[in-house]
């Protein structure tokens, strides 16, 4: 991220040898990024920081999801 967000939710895949982690990423990215903008950076290999711009950004992406795949 190029700067500090206050509203951050972190997500881990569980899975990173079936899933791909990127991949994941990318498509979340995509998905949320329809209603507000979101950033991350990854903490490791199977753990992932989201940053939001506003609490009302994160709230939304709280609302609609989705919080896991297959």
């Amino acid at each position: 991220m190029s700067h500090r967000h206050t509203h951050e939710e972190k997500g881990r895949v569980t899975n990173s040898t079936v899933q791909n982690p990127r991949a994941l990423v990318e498509y979340m990215i995509q998905f949320w990024s329809q209603n507000c903008r979101v950033t991350y950076r990854a903490l490791g290999r199977e753990t992932i920081q989201f940053g939001f711009e506003s609490e009302r950004d994160l709230q939304a992406v709280l609302r609609r999801g989705p919080f896991h795949f297959k």
